[in-house]
């Protein structure tokens, strides 16, 4: 059993045979790893802070509930202020036990396939990937859908399969981008980078624009159609104008861009976006490691 959860000593116990189940040792930054009284009072301090947070919280919550007439019945027979703190006591811990429990299925999958692990893959799980799956605990408690959180647990499932092939720069931010995005625009974002697969080159990072106008124009001719060019299936069930909103998403955290227009190809209102480089990253990400995949960024 994979254990992700933190000793008296701070270390992690996790059953990882490439790391020969050695302890995991945390270094947090500015904390002598050594010197316990350090580390004690860098730990009273933060449990003040966020017991001074969480009671502001608390406070805010209760005066929304006290001015908001269907809220004022709304927690039974204990008072709104203990209500209102076990409830976001218990969404806090349901969101981290679910990250966890994610995590862990992906660890035990990937060991049961992968009997290697060099030095320099070893020394990044203890050093980067532990400090990563916390910073995904901190992230997984801001967040209210389960899809969004069960992302994050494959990016870092997907991190540590990688180990030192990724920055851990690059996997935190794939962190924060699965804390934005809906499924909706994952659909999208698969949509487009399988569509134009094909069309992708890794040494631009992207498709060139004659090719986006190509698919584009291909949905253009055949709305009625269940299936465009190459075989991927189209979006059902979704608006020109969600279609656009989802691609303008994608464009702001830099996963897709929208290029310019060939009106020989599509029609004046249709707004072509292809995928860039860093789409096919986050659904390499996403969509499981270690797994085959339907698409090539390199």
């Amino acid at each position: 059993m994979v254990s992700l959860i933190a000793h008296s000593s701070r270390t992690f116990d996790f059953n990882n045979p490439h790391c020969r189940r050695a302890p995991v040792q945390l270094r947090f930054v500015g904390m002598p790893i050594d010197d316990p009284i350090a580390q004690t009072k860098a730990l009273i301090e933060s449990d003040e802070r966020q017991q001074s947070a969480g009671s502001k919280v608390v406070a805010g919550l209760l005066k929304l509930c006290r001015a908001t007439p269907l809220l004022k019945g709304a927690f039974g027979s204990l008072t709104p202020l203990d209500s209102i703190a076990d409830l976001i006591k218990d969404r806090r811990e349901e969101n981290i036990a679910y990250l966890l429990d994610v995590v862990t299925a992906e660890v035990q999958r990937i060991s049961t396939s992968v009997t290697t692990l060099s030095d320099e893959c070893r020394g990044f799980v203890e050093r980067d990937w532990m400090n990563l799956v916390l910073d995904g605990l901190a992230k997984a408690q801001q967040i209210r859908a389960k899809d969004r959180i069960q992302r994050m647990a494959q990016v870092l499932a997907h991190a540590y399969f990688e180990g030192e092939r990724l920055s851990p720069d690059l996997t935190e931010e794939m962190l924060r981008t699965c804390m934005s995005l809906d499924g909706t625009d994952v659909r999208v974002l698969a949509w487009l980078c399988d569509g134009m697969k094909t069309h992708f080159s890794a040494s631009a990072g992207r498709v060139d624009h004659e090719h986006v106008n190509d698919f584009w124009g291909e949905v253009d001719r055949r709305p009625d159609q269940t299936r465009v060019a190459g075989g991927v299936p189209r979006l059902e069930r979704l608006s020109v104008g969600e279609l656009t909103s989802a691609c303008a998403k994608l464009q702001s955290f830099g996963l897709v861009v929208q290029v310019r227009q060939n009106q020989v190809k599509v029609s004046p209102a249709t707004l072509p976006y292809g995928p860039l480089a860093k789409g096919y990253q986050f659904l390499d990400y996403i969509r499981g490691a270690g797994q085959d995949r339907p698409h090539s960024a390199g």
